[in-house]
C-alpha cells in the first residue's frame, strides 16, 4: 500500500516539474538539454568499456589491453551512468550546463 502511494507521489511531482518546465520556454530548453544529456549518458555508459579496451589494446599488447582497459572502462562507465542518472533525476533543477564528464557525450572529442 505504501509503495503505491510513494510511486504516485513521485509521478505527480514529475508531471508537475514537466509542466513547470514547459511554462517557461528558456527554462524548458535548458532543462530539456540536461534531460537529453542525462538519458543519453545513462543509456550509453556501458559503451565506455569497449572503447577503453580498444584504446588500451592499441597502446600495448592485447592481454594487457583487455584487462586494464576493461577495468578503466568499467570505472568510466560507472561514472558516466551515475552522471546520466543524476542529470535525469535533477533535470528541472539548475545548473543546466555543468556536467561531471569530459566529453559530455560518448563519441565527442575530449575538450
Amino acid at each position: 500500500m505504501f509503495k503505491n502511494n510513494v510511486w504516485k507521489m513521485v509521478l505527480v511531482l514529475f508531471v508537475i516539474s514537466l509542466l513547470i518546465g514547459m511554462a517557461v520556454p528558456s527554462y524548458a530548453a535548458n532543462a530539456g538539454s540536461k534531460l537529453r544529456r542525462g538519458l543519453a549518458n545513462f543509456a550509453t555508459g556501458w559503451v565506455e568499456i569497449p572503447i577503453a579496451m580498444d584504446k588500451s589494446i592499441k597502446e600495448s599488447n592485447p592481454v594487457f589491453g583487455v584487462i586494464v582497459g576493461g577495468i578503466k572502462g568499467t570505472v568510466k562507465g560507472i561514472v558516466r551512468t551515475a552522471s546520466g542518472l543524476f542529470d535525469t533525476v535533477t533535470f528541472p533543477i539548475p545548473p543546466y550546463e555543468k556536467t561531471w564528464l569530459n566529453p559530455e557525450f560518448i563519441g565527442q572529442p575530449t575538450k
